[in-house]
C-alpha cells in the first residue's frame, strides 16, 4: 500500500515549502513507479530501496540522494518492491540562494548530492542510509538545510521569492507586465534573473502554475465538467487545455483520470 505524508518544517519556512514522505510496503511489486509532473519547485530527493532507482524506466540509474531543478517534462522514478522516498521541496529561487547554482543548469535534470562542495554534502547520503527511522532521516535533512541557512547565509533574491510566490498563489492568473511594474524592473532584467534563480522563463513558470492548479482540482475531483475546469483556469478552449495538460503529463485530462484515478467519467 502506498502512503503519502506532508510536513511543513517551521525552521525552514524561508526556503522550504514542504517535505513529502512516500512509502510503499508492497514487497512483490515487479515495478514500483512514481510519476512526477511540473510543480514549479526544485528540491532534494532521497529514496531508500533494496534495488536500483531508475529514471524513466530505462534511461539511467539515479543516486539515492540527489538535488534536482525545475521539472518541465514528465518523468517516472521506478524501483522494485518496497521503497521510501523523502522529498524536500524548495521554493523556486532556493537553488541559487542555498547552493550558488544557476538554476537553469538543473532544469529537467539532477545531480548526485555528494558531488556538491563541502564535507557534509559528501557524507549526507551515507548518514541517511545508515538510519531506518523516517523521523530521524527527516531531521538529518532538515538540519543539513538549516546549517546551509545559518553558515552560508545566502543572499536570497527577495524579488524572485516575492514574484514566484505571487504567481503561484494566483494559480498563474497574473499579469507579468503588472508584476514587473510593481517590482520596478524591466522585462529583460526580470527574465534574466528568473532564468538564473528559478531556472525557467517567467512565462513558462506561469504556465506551470496554471497547470498545477488544474491538476490539484482534477485530483480532488471537485469539478463537474472538464470544459468548466478549463475555462475557470483561463484556458481559451478545451483543445488548449488538452494540449497544455498533455505537455506536462504525457496524458490528456481524460486519459489522466482513467490512468491515475478511479473517478467516474460520465458527464465529465
Amino acid at each position: 500500500m502506498r502512503t503519502f505524508k506532508t510536513l511543513y518544517p517551521p525552521e525552514l519556512k524561508a526556503v522550504v515549502k514542504k517535505i513529502t514522505v512516500i512509502t510503499d510496503d508492497n514487497p512483490f511489486a515487479v515495478l514500483n513507479s512514481i510519476p512526477y509532473f511540473a510543480d514549479g519547485l526544485p528540491g532534494i530527493y532521497f529514496q531508500e530501496s533494496g534495488h536500483d532507482i531508475i529514471l524513466n524506466r530505462n534511461e539511467r540509474k539515479l543516486s539515492r540522494l540527489f538535488l534536482y531543478g525545475q521539472t518541465v517534462k514528465p518523468i517516472t522514478i521506478s524501483t522494485i518492491g518496497t521503497f521510501k522516498a523523502i522529498i524536500v521541496h524548495f521554493f523556486p529561487p532556493a537553488l541559487k540562494s542555498l547552493y550558488g547554482i544557476d538554476a537553469h543548469e538543473l532544469t529537467d535534470t539532477c545531480m548526485d548530492y555528494s558531488l556538491l562542495p563541502g564535507a557534509e554534502a559528501a557524507d549526507l547520503k551515507d548518514r541517511l542510509l545508515e538510519e531506518t527511522n523516517t523521523s530521524i532521516q527527516i531531521s538529518i535533512l532538515v538540519n543539513a538545510v538549516r546549517r546551509l541557512l545559518h553558515t552560508i547565509r545566502p543572499a536570497t533574491n527577495g524579488e524572485l521569492y516575492y514574484a514566484t510566490n505571487r504567481i503561484s498563489r494566483s494559480g498563474g492568473a497574473i499579469s507579468l507586465p503588472s508584476l514587473q511594474k510593481e517590482l520596478k524592473i524591466s522585462e529583460r532584467t526580470f527574465q534574466r534573473r528568473f532564468l538564473q534563480h528559478v531556472g525557467i522563463t517567467p512565462r513558462l513558470y506561469i504556465r506551470i502554475c496554471k497547470f498545477y492548479a488544474v491538476l490539484n482540482v482534477l485530483e480532488s475531483h471537485s469539478f463537474h465538467k472538464l470544459t468548466d475546469l478549463a475555462y475557470d483556469h483561463g484556458f481559451s478552449d478545451q483543445s488548449h487545455f488538452n494540449r497544455t495538460f498533455k505537455e506536462f503529463t504525457g496524458y490528456t485530462p481524460v486519459e489522466y483520470l482513467v490512468h491515475f484515478t478511479e473517478v467516474e467519467l460520465e458527464n465529465k
